[in-house]
């Protein structure tokens, strides 16, 4: 296989993995909500936000990983879940070090999945 099909070979593997994530199961965050984080890809290299996706109902929220965690998707959040906005919030605070490490490219998904702590 020659160079520039190599190359579009990487790019087209790193495309397709744009959205691959770790999923972090309602028992391990003490959430009722399966909480999804970047692995890898190019979200993490481009300029979006550092954040975790929630899947609430049918749908998935954004949520920054941030000291003051914010939800950067509020259309997407169903009314009877307002509620639970603040302890996605909690969680993340409680996690913020691991989550942003792992953001960060500083831990793999499986030194970040060990380190996440229950609300």
């Amino acid at each position: 296989m020659n160079q520039q099909s190599l190359a579009y070979l990487n790019n087209s593997l790193e495309d397709e993995r744009f959205f691959e994530m770790a999923h972090i199961a309602p028992e391990n965050s003490g959430l009722p909500y399966w909480i999804l984080i970047f692995s890898v890809g190019s979200c993490r290299k481009s300029s979006c936000k550092a954040a975790i996706e929630v899947k609430i109902a049918d749908d998935y929220i954004s949520v920054s990983i941030a000291a003051e965690p914010a939800c950067l998707s509020p259309e997407n959040l169903p009314p009877s879940e307002i509620a639970g906005l603040p302890d996605i919030k909690r969680w993340i605070v409680l996690n913020y070090d691991a989550l942003i490490k792992h953001w960060n490219e500083e831990l793999t998904d499986k030194e970040v999945l060990n380190l996440i702590k229950r609300i």
